[in-house]
């Protein structure tokens, strides 16, 4: 085989913490096109595929450095049952971690596809020689669709600082499952809101859960919109099945093709069922606003978004806080609602003054992390 032609979307180092066996050779897989439960699965062939990021090797790479980095970082949170000091390193690089995660899986590089075609086939019915253009273009500079999500994922990372985390510590006899696309990004306070995305990393109400083993969550959250577990405390024990099957329906709903798993006895039957009613019916969602007339025409506002998981998720250690369900009912009863409510208006904008700068290079993402922490903690 070439060197590193496979090339893993889900590092192996993340499903090996699922494997059944002393080696880390297997895993238990659930797939949803066979609706089959597999036992024993080479854990070395899973998410991957020939080439992914390119032949080229350099994005490959870089991820290789990140995962062994990652790695360690996992496993001292295992060992401390703490997660990273805010603003640290440690949490930066949890971050990045979860930031590339969700956006280097093959869900995104599909997902991405489809929003291009889906722009080009309504550029097309308005122009075809401009569409053509367009293709062309993009076809120039990007050679693989993954590598946008990566570019922008890594740029705006630092926007996800403000928000709190806790490790889900499961207490029941049901283990937590991972997929073939484990970051979930979901929004319990707009789940009233069905006509539009509401997990943009600067959402307000913005929600992540990140499996990192059968027995833990991370789970990352607005805190200003939601109470999770007891204050203070970084660990919420998770003793209700109930929580631990709502966790893992949102893997079934969110996943591309597998579920993993470690447990060989679990009974997965019963979550796809269920989970095929929430699975998204397309990738993408193309939107045109009427904005206003021109000489020549009229004016259309375009927006495209990723299509969003939502389950009807009920949580026992998770409440909107009473605040934020007043400001929820104001919300709801505006005859004219913005499209998007920012959840750090001042983090938001803080970042937009230096965006320029690292996209010309002159500032990186890290420093910039540093910077807006400082800024940040000011303000607390």
């Amino acid at each position: 085989m070439a060197k590193k032609k496979n090339q893993h979307y889900v590092p192996e180092f993340y499903l090996k913490r699922f494997s059944p066996d002393k080696e880390k050779r297997t895993i238990g897989i659930w797939n949803l096109r066979r609706r089959q439960k597999i036992i024993g699965a080479s854990l070395r062939d899973q998410c991957s595929l020939d080439y992914f990021y390119g032949k080229d090797l350099i994005l490959e790479e870089s991820f290789e450095d990140l995962e062994r980095l990652a790695s360690g970082l996992l496993k001292r949170i295992d060992k401390a049952g703490a997660l990273p000091e805010p603003c640290s390193n440690s949490h930066a690089l949890l971050l990045i971690h979860l930031a590339t995660q969700w956006a280097r899986t093959k869900y995104m590089a599909d997902a991405v596809q489809d929003m291009e075609e889906s722009f080009l086939n309504y550029l097309s019915e308005l122009d075809e020689q401009e569409a053509k253009r367009f293709r062309d273009d993009i076809r120039r500079h990007l050679d693989n669709p993954v590598h946008l999500s990566i570019l922008i994922l890594m740029e705006i990372f630092p926007l996800l600082l403000d928000l709190d985390c806790k490790i889900l510590a499961n207490q029941t006899a049901i283990e937590f499952v991972t997929s073939d696309n484990p970051v979930v990004f979901y929004n319990q306070l707009f789940s009233f809101q069905k006509s539009q995305s509401n997990t943009g990393i600067a959402v307000k109400g913005l929600q992540i859960f990140f499996p990192i083993a059968p027995g833990k969550v991370l789970l990352f959250y607005d805190s200003t919109a939601y109470s999770v577990g007891r204050r203070n405390q970084p660990i919420v024990e998770v003793s209700d099945s109930h929580d631990v099957d709502q966790i893992n329906l949102l893997q079934m709903a969110n996943c591309q093709h597998n579920v993993y798993f470690r447990d060989t006895s679990i009974d997965l039957e019963p979550l796809d069922v269920r989970g095929h009613r929430f699975r998204r019916k397309a990738m993408s969602r193309l939107e045109t606003f009427p904005i206003g007339k021109t000489e020549n025409g009229s004016q259309e506002l375009l927006a495209m978004s990723m299509s969003d998981v939502v389950t009807n998720l009920s949580l026992s250690f998770v409440r909107i806080t009473r605040r934020t369900r007043r400001w929820r009912a104001r919300f709801q009863r505006l005859k004219s609602r913005p499209a998007l409510v920012i959840r750090n208006q001042a983090l938001h904008d803080e970042f937009k003054k230096h965006q320029d700068k690292i996209r010309n290079l002159e500032v990186d993402s890290m420093s910039l992390f540093k910077h807006l922490c400082a800024k940040y903690h000011q303000r607390k």
